[in-house]
């Protein structure tokens, strides 16, 4: 007994050294060593160095634009790029993703900063397995031979939210919302996603998504809503440039998509093509300059 109790007694004190261990902000330097304890003035070199070093809703900064290294992130953290308010922070890799987030159901997860290079061979810039939330905010993502972001949760549901960043010239989609066994909720806002070979955005399996103030030019199709459960709501924002600007119903199914403000124009296809479902569009919308498809399925009357 007497020996169970010792052994319990050490078992917790080191539980709680560890957890002492963590800091709530760590730091990453290109010439750092993930031997250090990952503070200012000892930072570690890799996000995956200073991931276990940091705590549950802590935030891992970059004091230089140095290359970080792939991560997989399995709690509620912030990567955090930006040196004197601007991005300088980078993963680069091959044949893996950058960042995967495979996080508690109720981790909210911040990715903001950063430049997410897949050289061509790396295969997804952000795959989203398990979060409440994620948040993409500042980052460039491009060069992935699969998506720029893949949202793939298989229960609950999932927010992601992309504010402010480029994904462009991925060989599969910019962002695709994809959810196995859940339910997805995407904004996006204030975004570039272009030049992706297949899709810009791709809305699948349950997604509920609302675009605004953003480009979607030069990608094998600007936005495509699959299947019944879907809908998505775009305003402010252009589809130009691509095969078709605007795909509702791919596949079959009944999604709805509302357009308002929005200029689909120049596309080498079509503007909207409409298999399954609904595009309803306000009088405030241009939609022309396309071989096809320059009109919504309904329109509606400007308030």
């Amino acid at each position: 007994m007497k020996k169970s109790l010792t052994l319990s007694l050490l078992l917790s004190a080191v539980l709680v050294t560890a957890a002492q261990a963590q800091a709530t902000r760590t730091w990453v330097s290109g010439v750092g060593d993930d031997a250090n304890p990952c503070s200012r003035t000892a930072p570690c070199k890799t996000f995956a160095g200073a991931i276990s070093k940091t705590a549950v809703g802590g935030e891992i900064d970059t004091l230089d634009p140095g290359g970080f290294g792939a991560v997989t992130i399995t709690k509620a953290i912030t990567l955090d790029g930006t040196q004197n308010g601007l991005a300088g922070g980078s993963i680069l890799v091959a044949g893996t993703p950058a960042i995967t987030v495979n996080a508690p159901s109720n981790a909210v997860v911040t990715i903001r900063g950063l430049s997410l290079n897949g050289a061509g061979t790396g295969t997804v810039g952000i795959n989203i397995i398990a979060a409440q939330a994620v948040h993409v905010e500042g980052c460039v993502i491009f060069e992935f031979n699969g998506r720029g972001i893949s949202l793939a949760n298989t229960s609950g549901n999932v927010s992601l939210f992309v504010r402010d960043s480029i994904i462009r010239n991925n060989a599969v989609d910019g962002v695709t919302s994809i959810p196995a066994g859940g339910t997805a909720t995407v904004a996006i806002e204030n975004s570039h996603i272009d030049q992706n070979a297949q899709q810009g955005f791709q809305a699948n399996n349950n997604t509920k998504a609302a675009i605004n103030n953003s480009t979607f030019n030069g990608n094998g199709n600007g936005v495509l809503v699959n299947q019944t459960n879907n809908s998505v709501d775009i305003e402010s924002s252009t589809m130009s440039g691509n095969v078709t600007g605007l795909i509702n119903g791919f596949g079959g199914g009944a999604p709805t998509t509302r357009i308002s403000r929005c200029l689909i124009a120049n596309n080498t296809t079509a503007g909207i093509t409409i298999n399954g479902g609904s595009v309803i569009g306000f009088s405030n919308n241009s939609v022309g300059d396309n071989p096809a498809g320059n009109a919504v399925s309904t329109s509606v009357a400007q308030q």
